[in-house]
């Protein structure tokens, strides 16, 4: 092979490499639109949950939780009358516009009450009986503050704000309230609570024997409840209760509902 057959080969691939490079260069701009597509469509499925945006969607100033592709809302001019204050209205994102879905009591967690559907606008509403459709439990967890209460996780699996946490740890009792009726917490007093103290205390927990639900108590709950994996709610529910006395019938009392534990409303 003389020298020029040598030039053109190299010429050759000279093209080739350029030919190729710029068909990679145009296939890979027509992928460009198809990636802005998919960021697109994915940004569809998130709500604006810009406040202004949503009071506009319901007419007014309003309490607002939002995530994801719905809302909780409290319009203001409920919040405060008395025929109203346990309603919150569920708000949906569809089509770019948040869309009126239904109504729960803002009082019990939102997977496990009622919701009444509606469409149109809270003021003027029409109602379609049942919701259909509900928000998923991690939904749920963000927009319902009482799914995430202490008193309710060991219900909806929602995880508590480490605020709500140190506040039962550490916020005393002004009050102590009779209740023998599980789940028993912070605050409460009687033959239930010393139950609790007693076997907390035989495990090693400082605390005293005396019948009151405080601070001491609320952390010596949440410690075994943490060491036995159950939520850490500081409210003793019936898992709780269990776990804390295995051997029911040491309890001065029957199981005369038949649920498997001896609850201190059932003591003698």
């Amino acid at each position: 092979m003389n020298s020029k057959t040598i030039h053109l080969v190299s010429l050759g691939a000279v093209v080739l490499t350029l030919l190729s490079c710029s068909s990679s260069t145009s296939e890979d701009s027509k992928k460009t639109p198809d990636k802005a597509t998919t960021t697109t469509a994915v940004v569809q499925e998130t709500g604006d949950c810009t406040r202004d945006v949503v009071e506009a969607a319901v007419g007014e100033p309003s309490i607002i939780d939002c995530y994801g592709v719905w809302a909780s809302v409290m319009p203001n001019s409920y919040a405060g009358a008395c025929t109203e204050c346990e309603s919150v209205w569920l708000y949906k994102w569809e089509s770019g516009k948040w869309g009126l879905k239904g109504y729960c009591i803002q009082y019990n967690p939102l997977l496990s009450t009622g919701c009444y559907g509606l469409s149109g606008t809270i003021k003027n509403s029409v109602s379609t009986n049942e919701m259909t459709e509900m928000p998923d439990q991690a939904t749920a967890c963000e927009i319902w503050d009482v799914d995430s209460s202490l008193w309710n996780i060991s219900k909806t699996g929602c995880t508590p704000s480490a605020d709500s946490i140190e506040d039962a740890r550490t916020r005393p009792c002004d009050t102590y309230y009779p209740n023998s009726n599980l789940p028993l917490g912070r605050c409460d007093k009687g033959r239930g609570v010393r139950s609790i103290q007693k076997r907390l205390i035989a495990g090693g927990a400082q605390i005293d024997l005396d019948g009151y639900f405080g601070t001491g108590t609320v952390i010596a709950v949440m410690d075994f409840q943490t060491a036995n994996g159950l939520p850490m709610s500081g409210y003793v529910d019936d898992k709780t209760w269990k776990a804390l006395i295995p051997n029911q019938t040491e309890l001065p009392g029957a199981d005369s509902n038949g649920d498997g534990i001896v609850t201190p409303d059932e003591f003698q």
